[in-house]
């Protein structure tokens, strides 16, 4: 599986084969349609539940210390469409195993459907393998220097930063594009990933703030670094 671009190639192994579909005593559980997405710790934390209904709360993992990946399914129970640990329990699943499911699903999708082979030419990304539109940053920040705004064509954006294989896929191909690793991104709602040099963090969190503060989408307006694939809010800026 690849990411191919009209200047770079970044290698994805290949998806583990599983089947679709998870035959459960409850009923089913279509695997090939669930999707990962972000949440902060402190967003599902705020879900102040006593333990006793634990079991209800959104099924997750923790990416780090500030972030978490959730799952959506058209068959979760909950308003949100998130999945909970009970369901996941009940379809004899495991957090990890949705997780492996998920960002497979995010890569098949990318590679695969109709939505990114109606890419115009304008749109950067396209080729044989996952396809994106990127465009200069500045177009929706205040900033005057080099950067991405990054726009994935079939799943939420902000899935690519769920899973180490996805956030370093990504973070590969952008770091060649814009000559260095020493990036901060920003993921202010779920359809707006944004990456820019270190050096210019200040003035992209500043516009993100200035910008998404108050958007009731809203993930989070701190900066992201990518370490080991993994988001982590940028302090030391």
């Amino acid at each position: 599986m690849t990411i191919v671009t009209p200047t770079s190639t970044v290698h994805l192994p290949s998806p583990t084969s599983t089947p679709n579909t998870w035959v459960a005593p409850e009923g089913k559980l279509e695997l090939g349609a669930i999707r990962p997405v972000l949440r902060t710790t402190a967003a599902l934390d705020a879900q102040t539940l006593s333990s006793e209904h634990f079991p209800a709360q959104p099924a997750n993992i923790a990416l780090s210390a500030d972030f978490r990946v959730c799952f959506t399914s058209p068959h979760a129970a909950m308003d949100s469409g998130l999945l909970s640990f009970q369901e996941v329990r009940v379809h004899q699943l495991t957090c990890r195993q949705l997780w492996q499911h998920s960002q497979n699903n995010v890569v098949e999708a990318a590679c695969t459907s109709p939505a990114t082979a109606s890419a115009t030419p304008s749109f950067l990304g396209r080729g044989q393998g996952a396809h994106f539109r990127l465009r200069p940053a500045r177009v929706l920040l205040d900033i005057t220097s080099q950067g991405f705004q990054l726009h994935s064509l079939v799943s939420p954006t902000s899935a690519w930063l769920t899973h180490p294989r996805l956030f370093s896929a990504i973070h590969s191909d952008l770091s060649a594009r814009l000559g260095t690793n020493q990036l901060s991104y920003f993921c202010p709602e779920p359809e707006l990933l944004f990456a820019v040099p270190a050096r210019d963090t200040l003035p992209a969190a500043q516009s993100v703030a200035a910008h998404w503060a108050n958007s009731p989408a809203l993930i989070t307006v701190a900066p992201i670094r990518c370490h080991s694939g993994y988001p982590h809010v940028l302090t030391d800026w």
